[in-house]
This record gives C-alpha cells, structure tokens and sequence, in this order.
C-alpha cells in the first residue's frame, strides 16, 4: 500500500469528524507523547469522564469515516 495514500486516508478521515471528536483522536494518538484522557479533558474543557465516551464515539466515527467504512467488522 502506498503510504502516501494511506496518510492522506487517514487525514480524511479525520477531517470528516466534529472538531471535539478530531481534537481528542489527535491529542490520544497523534501527538508524540499521547494525552492521558485527563489531559485531553484540561485541553479541551469538557470532564474526564466526558472524554473517556466522546473518546469512543470519535473512534466509531472514524471507523465509518476511514475509506467509507472499510474497517468496521460487525458482529
């Protein structure tokens, strides 16, 4: 696969998403040293516990995003 394309995949991805759900994606695994979702919380002013759902809403959201969806595996 062509990294180049798969970067740009990526960073589609990302753009598709609400600004709260890419700052928290970014903040948790783009960044060199990953935010703990306390820090993420102190970043972007919403609780931790907020973080810790809006965190794996933003993953779904991604999941359906990334190439239309390609990665999802239903069960």
């Amino acid at each position: 696969m062509d990294i180049e394309a798969e970067r740009d995949a990526i960073l589609a991805a990302l753009m598709a998403l609400s600004l709260i759900s890419r700052q928290i994606l970014y903040y948790s695994f783009c960044v060199p040293d990953s935010f703990s979702n306390y820090r993420i919380s102190r970043e972007v002013g919403y609780s931790e516990r907020s973080i810790q759902r809006m965190k794996s809403e933003a993953l779904i959201e991604f999941a359906e995003a990334y190439k239309h969806g390609r990665i999802i595996a239903y069960k």
